[in-house]
């Protein structure tokens, strides 16, 4: 698996190379353009020798392992079995031919032969190699094949022994990896790869003008009767319909679900602190301020009477002033003038010159007393801001 997927990201980046570059698939159109590009050339090479199974390749090391676990089963069974994993070899070394020549074909068609069009080769002879990025990961990647098959005892048994575990296997014991038998199946299978491409590619699948082609008939060619209309017309509307459903999701989730909670829980906590305001701070902040209310009246009350030594005392006889005279006077004129004429029946008796004297007297213990009260309770404020300053001096 770790051969395959190296093997697959060199090749892959060299054809999306070629692709980026031309946008073209067919190969007679592609024909030629590897000349004069070493990167790509080195790159492609190495994949191409390793997937083929071309010894000092990582893809021969694996397709070596294969081949020996076949070859062990071969040697331990005997009857009908043998014979099936003969066959199994046999279709192993043909599979790997297959791949051979394919790989041949494409790499004569991109470095050994020219295009058929002379302009279009000096052309893609003219265009540039890969960007720098891109011939590095190439270079490494390709590097890594090819030290990955000339030192397979330290790198990929290595890698192997981490796989043991899971597999349930214990380690294995010495592999001969480039053993007689091994590089004889190699050989096989690259001497099939051979025969495959010069009697099959270079002849059935090549027409009279040189030139490419597809051999097989259009109405089961799988790109256009199967992936295309799959990718078309199922995978496409899904992946719209479950992207669709995705993006409107969390608007639903926020619509019927989060704004409704959100709202839920902001307005209990709403009413809960409206609660607790109605019926315990503003009782209990009333209760203070009354009985703070009470207290100051009390104090200025005992501060009267214990400090000022201010006793209740019989109140005098109000005594007015001469706004207060006239004014009571005037009343009583007005009163002695109903007397005699309206209220005969229930003259008024009121000295209207004693009421005012009295309101008089009144209005002014009322300010004498506001204004004990007010500097009363500025003592006190002082009292406490000074309380308060020792106390932060303090600490």
């Amino acid at each position: 698996m770790l051969n395959h997927s190296l093997i697959k990201l060199c090749l892959f980046m060299c054809a999306g190379g070629v692709y980026m570059k031309l946008h073209k698939l067919d190969l007679n159109e592609v024909r030629g353009f590897g000349h004069g590009k070493v990167f790509l050339h080195i790159a492609f090479l190495l994949g191409a020798c390793s997937i083929a199974g071309v010894p000092l390749g990582s893809g021969y090391i694996s397709k070596s392992l294969l081949h020996e676990g076949l070859l062990e089963y071969i040697a331990h069974t005997g009857g009908g079995t043998r014979l099936i994993y003969k066959a199994l070899e046999w279709l192993f070394l043909i599979s790997g031919g297959l791949t051979a020549a394919y790989m041949t074909k494409l790499y004569v068609c991109l470095f050994i032969e020219k295009n058929a069009d002379a302009r279009k080769q000096k052309e893609y002879e003219g265009c540039r190699d890969f960007r720098p990025e891109t011939k590095a990961v190439l270079l490494v990647v390709g590097g890594m094949l090819l030290i990955l098959g000339v030192l397979p005892g330290v790198f990929l048994q290595g890698a192997g022994k981490l796989s043991l575990a899971f597999l349930g296997k214990g380690a294995p014991g010495h592999i001969a990896y480039f053993s007689l038998e091994n590089l004889k199946g190699a050989a096989v299978s690259l001497g099939i790869g051979a025969a495959v491409y010069l009697g099959v590619v270079r002849t059935v699948l090549m027409g009279k003008d040189g030139k490419y082609q597809n051999r097989l008939p259009a109405r089961i060619d799988l790109e256009d009767s199967l992936y295309r209309p799959l990718i078309g017309k199922v995978l496409v509307p899904l992946a719209g319909t479950v992207c669709t459903l995705a993006d409107r999701l969390p608007d639903v989730l926020m619509a019927y679900v989060v704004k409704p909670v959100v709202y839920a829980v902001t307005r209990a906590a709403d009413l809960f602190a409206e609660s607790v305001l109605t019926y315990f701070v503003k009782p209990v902040v009333y209760f203070f301020t009354r009985a703070a209310d009470e207290a100051a009246d009390a104090g200025a009350v005992f501060l009267l009477e214990k400090v000022f030594r201010e006793p209740h005392k019989s109140r005098p006889e109000p005594v007015g002033s001469r706004l207060s005279d006239a004014m009571g006077a005037a009343f009583n004129s007005v009163a002695a003038l109903m007397n005699r004429t309206v209220l005969k029946k229930k003259p008024v008796r009121t000295d209207f010159v004693s009421v005012f004297a009295a309101a008089r007297e009144e209005l002014g213990n009322v300010v004498r007393y506001v204004t004990r009260s007010v500097s009363f309770g500025l003592l006190m404020l002082c009292l406490t801001l000074l309380a308060i300053v020792a106390y932060l001096l303090s600490r």
